[in-house]
């Protein structure tokens, strides 16, 4: 388990970290409220507001209206207090992009046509003609007003002579009707009431702007746009004729801060409301990122010229944002926890496994001193840490998938205990130190040199077990003796001048079956402490 937490542990460590740092690049959730700010409660900004509201609230957000006097007071909540509003409705042409760099546009949403209507006979042909008139230009903070002013002072047309009235919408459009002003200009859809009732009135009459390519030339955020003879009214012919006329576009204008995906829902409600035909505009003309007086916003020109992203296309507007969110953040972390995952294992079954091969090392270096030993006190100490080495490795605890590279190495540690002893090592049995060997097979029996330079016979068959005890391993069959048969020589331990010739005798003349003989230069081994025993089980002679 220790293992597993050294390695995953820090893998996970990893992905929170990448977590938190991708987090920080993502945008919180959306509000679930907004507050849009339109104009006049009599004017097509406050009538669209109510649309607007009606569909943003089936998706699940709160929509507050802020009725104004128009676009200028809008631009001014847009850039005062933060959370006044978060929307407005902006006419064309009104306010200093470059004084507001913290206000983006999300597009142009339709035309709103200029309509100057004028009484008297005759009436008055150009702006010019409106000097020593009386002229409403709409209230304070309207777009009306700003427009009107802006246009006035290019045709020369001062306060001085001129009488202007600040009243706008359906109030100047009664006026007008009562004779109590002449003139009267007017910035709004052609479905406002106002306009309509001063349309069909007999006595007022619409005029024409033959100079419609001038202005939009001089003006940019003006278009030109035609009403044509008879559109409004066939059986009473209205217009008389056709007029050319002068369109800024509204336009819904954000603080950069936004929410972008309150911004791309605004533009699929803007999108439903806008998209079909008017008497300016072909279906499908609007929204659109063209006509905008303010910079558009790059997720709002994203989204006029792609549309929706799938997601918003099929799912529900919550859905589909808490979608795209999770996306956003399992991107990086997929692409960084893929590549762990597959390490991870490798690495983990590598830092199982290095504690059992580390053994390896001691193992070589135990058995290289075993083979280099010279007294009896190296052979001693070299195998005293092969029992340690023993010890511990029994200790050695492994996952279970592992355990059979630990019992290789504990079968590796017999190994070496064992090719020392078939080799004709030096062995213990109490204080008594004995010579392991294995006599060349002969009819008789085997033997080999003792110590003292005698003979020693191995009989031909196993004896009782008092023979066993004696120290000599026999068949246990008469006549089955062969080269595997192990004979023990007591020995003293101190007197190593005595051993060495022994052992020397043994690997000249003799070898065990299936092994190599050892030549007098090769050091014998040496495994003090291991009990006599019998290695491999004597082959029977067929009958």
């Amino acid at each position: 388990m220790s293992d597993f937490l050294k390695i995953y542990i820090p893998v996970s460590i990893l992905v929170f970290v990448a977590f938190v740092v991708t987090y920080q690049y993502v945008d919180p959730a959306p509000p679930d409220s907004i507050r849009i700010a339109t104009g006049p409660a009599d004017g097509a900004y406050a009538a669209f507001g109510q649309q607007y509201k009606q569909a943003l609230e089936k998706t699940g957000i709160s929509v507050e209206l802020v009725e104004t006097a128009g676009s200028e007071e809008n631009l001014t909540l847009l850039t005062g207090k933060p959370g006044a509003v978060d929307v407005a409705f902006v006419q064309g042409g009104i306010g200093d992009p470059d004084a507001t760099p913290s206000l983006m546009s999300l597009g142009s949403i339709y035309h709103e046509p200029m309509w100057v209507f004028v009484r008297g006979d005759p009436p008055a042909r150009t702006l010019a003609e409106l000097d020593s008139y009386r002229v409403a230009i709409g209230p304070e903070g309207s777009g009306t007003r700003a427009i009107a002013l802006q246009l006035l002072r290019e045709n020369g047309i001062g306060s001085s002579a001129t009488e202007l009235w600040s009243i706008g919408g359906q109030e100047a459009a009664n006026a007008l009707l009562t004779g109590q002003i002449d003139a009267a200009i007017f910035v709004a859809a052609e479905t406002s009431p106002a306009i309509q009732s001063l349309l069909k009135a007999p006595d007022i009459d619409l005029m024409d702007f033959a100079r419609a390519e001038a202005y939009h030339r001089l003006f940019p955020f003006l278009s030109k746009v035609s009403l044509p003879q008879g559109i409004l009214d066939l059986d009473k012919n209205l217009p008389r004729s056709d007029v050319s006329l002068l369109a800024p576009a509204a336009q819904l204008v954000a603080h950069d801060s936004l929410h972008p995906a309150i911004g791309d829902l605004l533009l699929q409600t803007a999108d439903q409301i806008h998209a079909p035909a008017t008497l300016f505009d072909r279906a499908g003309t609007f929204p659109t990122w063209e006509f905008v007086h303010f910079p558009i916003s790059a997720d709002a020109k994203r989204f006029l010229e792609r549309g929706p992203t799938f997601l918003h296309s099929v799912l529900p507007f919550w859905a589909a944002t808490m979608s795209e969110r999770l996306f956003i953040l399992l991107l990086p972390l997929l692409t960084l926890l893929i590549p762990l995952l597959r390490v991870a294992p490798p690495t983990y079954r590598w830092q199982v496994r290095r504690r059992i091969y580390r053994w390896y090392a001691d193992l070589m270096r135990i058995e290289d001193q075993l083979r280099r030993a010279r007294t009896f006190g190296d052979r001693r100490e070299s195998l005293e840490q092969l029992d340690e080495l023993q010890a511990q490795i029994g200790r050695v605890q492994v996952p279970l998938s592992f355990t059979d590279d630990l019992y290789h190495l504990r079968h590796h540690v017999d190994f070496v205990k064992r090719l020392f002893a078939q080799h004709g090592g030096m062995v213990t049995d109490g204080n008594e130190a004995m010579l392991l060997t294995m006599p060349a097979p002969s009819s008789s029996g085997t033997s080999s040199a003792s110590p003292d330079g005698k003979d020693q016979s191995a009989p031909a068959s196993m004896g009782d077990n008092s023979e066993a005890d004696d120290g000599v391993h026999k068949s246990k069959k008469d006549g089955d003796a062969d080269d595997r048969t192990l004979r023990a020589v007591p020995l003293n331990p101190e007197d190593e001048s005595s051993a060495a010739p022994a052992i020397a005798d043994h690997h000249a003349s003799h070898a065990y079956r299936g092994g190599a003989v050892a030549n007098d230069a090769e050091p014998t081994p040496n495994l003090d402490g291991v009990k006599r025993r019998r290695f491999g089980r004597p082959k029977r002679k067929k009958r």
